[in-house]
């Protein structure tokens, strides 16, 4: 499959995604959805999201995947949404974020990363991240981000991850 070409492309989510447990009693949530690319739901194809559900309004991780049945594959294009750590990327990337710990918001877009190594994209290694500017404010305005940025039909429309206020 051509990464470059499907992440080029319009994509739409296969079905109607809903969150679930990564495992019983985890903190943490996931919602995990295939793909439709020209008109076709491709094998090894997902949307994926995870959310903290102690973290309400943060801490959501978006990433469209590739898993091949010849590798391990992984994402290759992912958008941290108010994360609760930041991202270093080192001595690579674009100049004005070298060395220096991306906080916030921030995407790490598959030209940027293809661009730098093939081979780490395709085993879902991205190492490079730039900030969002201005950052979305709401979970709605985070999932118009990834449907535009991302190109995938449908995102919009997923729920809200199950946040709680119990204490931890």
């Amino acid at each position: 499959m051509d990464l470059k070409e499907v992440w080029q492309a319009q994509k739409e989510l296969a079905s109607k995604p809903d969150w679930k447990p990564l495992a019983k009693g985890a903190e943490f949530v996931q919602l995990s959805c295939p793909i439709e690319y020209d008109a076709v739901t491709v094998q090894g194809l997902l949307f994926r999201a995870t959310a903290h559900i102690y973290s309400a309004d943060k801490a959501v991780t978006f990433q469209i995947e590739h898993h091949p049945q010849d590798n391990k594959g992984g994402a290759f294009a992912r958008f941290e949404w108010r994360p609760r750590k930041g991202h270093g990327n080192k001595g690579i990337g674009p100049p004005e974020f070298r060395f220096k710990v991306i906080t916030g918001c921030h995407f790490h877009p598959f030209d940027l990363n293809w661009d730098h190594s093939k081979a780490l994209v395709q085993k879902g290694l991205l190492k490079i991240a730039v900030p969002v500017l201005p950052s979305p404010a709401t979970y709605q305005e985070a999932l118009a981000f990834v449907e535009k940025e991302f190109r995938i039909k449908g995102v919009v429309a997923m729920p809200t991850p199950p946040w709680t206020d119990k204490m931890l």
